[in-house]
């Protein structure tokens, strides 16, 4: 997938230039340069996103997935909580807000909103993976210490679609 990711930015880059206020372009930009670890360039295509689409949940979304990359936890969790509360019934919110909880190591926290994406869609498979992913990245990035269990946290890396994330995409109509 890597080896794909200038083509897709090249491509919205060229969508861009024939409808410059395209916000899903701008938000599938953002994604595709984040996961090329260009998280200035990603933070301005979201806010450029945002702006034109200030009432599509999935702008919110990847704005809070580039704002905690950026270590931003507060800003974050705001963008997310604004796209849960413009898609109450989608499940990808509440992924989302767990993903920002997950951040302080508040993972009681996390619980409770994966259980309530859980109750909105029981059969989301990507919020069904979700605790699984946690502790999968877990395992694979900390090491316990003192018998104490390893916390998952989320990789500030690549804070792109994630099954913890998901998308908003039938809440916003698309």
């Amino acid at each position: 997938m890597a080896g794909q990711l200038p083509v897709a930015i090249d491509g919205f880059r060229r969508a861009l230039t024939r409808d410059p206020d395209e916000p899903r372009a701008h938000a599938l930009l953002a994604v595709a340069l984040s996961r090329r670890k260009r998280l200035g360039a990603a933070l301005i295509e979201t806010q450029t996103a945002r702006r034109l689409s200030p009432e599509a949940p999935p702008t919110h979304l990847v704005l809070g997935r580039i704002l905690l990359a950026h270590r931003r936890p507060s800003e974050a969790r705001e963008q997310v909580a604004t796209a849960r509360s413009l898609a109450p019934s989608a499940p990808a919110p509440l992924r989302g807000l767990a993903a920002v909880e997950r951040y302080p190591d508040r993972d009681d926290r996390a619980v409770e909103f994966l259980t309530q994406a859980l109750e909105l869609a029981p059969e989301d498979v990507e919020t069904l993976v979700a605790p699984a992913m946690g502790t999968s990245r877990a395992a694979a990035s900390t090491t316990p210490s003192a018998g104490r269990a390893p916390r998952w946290r989320p990789s500030l890396s690549t804070p792109t679609r994630s099954p913890s994330w998901g998308t908003c995409s039938s809440a916003a109509g698309t």
